[in-house]
């Protein structure tokens, strides 16, 4: 771009398995891709038909950020890619009921081995007809997909290769409390 050279931009918002195509109308020499992975949904609320203390569902968690510029000859005249879907929310429970637990969000990804991941992000908890506050769902990571949260357990983060939560391109868990410092450098 910056020596005023053919680009071409293919973009793809839609969930779903498709193909990018390799430009023919001139040769390029690196192509840049750049995703996220889908947010997982939040959990459904409780419901009691009394006063007693009931609590709402735990947030989704999000989907990572990778990119990552590839030389144009390593790759094929056509590479499969998978956008992510992003996680439905969870019904409220019924009178008396903990609500559902979130739908986990799915990875995208670019290539059929893959060579470039986005996780998404794992499901809320459904929330407790009890005191108890329930979990978010882990954010995803460049490797690997967040977990829906188990009970009042933050959902696990996705993470890299070798990775540990809060660096890189891992995710960070869905705790109870709120954090504000845990995000990964890509992670959800």
């Amino acid at each position: 771009i910056a020596q005023g050279g053919p680009v071409d931009i293919q973009s793809q918002t839609t969930a779903g398995t498709d193909d990018w195509t390799k430009p023919t109308t001139f040769t390029p020499k690196t192509v840049r891709v750049i995703m996220w992975g889908a947010g997982g949904g939040g959990g459904g609320g409780g419901n009691l038909a009394t006063a007693t203390i009931v609590k709402g569902g735990g947030g989704g968690g999000g989907g990572s950020y990778n990119e990552r510029t590839f030389l144009a000859s390593d790759l094929g005249v056509t590479e499969s890619f998978t956008v992510g879907d992003g996680g439905t929310g969870g019904a409220s429970g019924a009178t008396g009921a903990a609500g559902a637990d979130g739908a986990a969000g799915t990875q995208t990804s670019f290539g059929a081995t893959p060579l470039l991941i986005a996780g998404g992000g794992g499901g809320g908890r459904g929330g407790a007809i009890s005191g108890a506050a329930t979990g978010g769902g882990g954010g995803g990571g460049t490797f690997s997909s967040g977990a829906t949260a188990a009970g009042t357990a933050a959902g696990v983060a996705g993470t890299p290769v070798g990775g540990a939560a809060y660096v890189g391109g891992s995710g960070t868990p869905g705790p109870v409390t709120v954090i504000t410092t845990h995000s990964g450098e890509f992670g959800g």
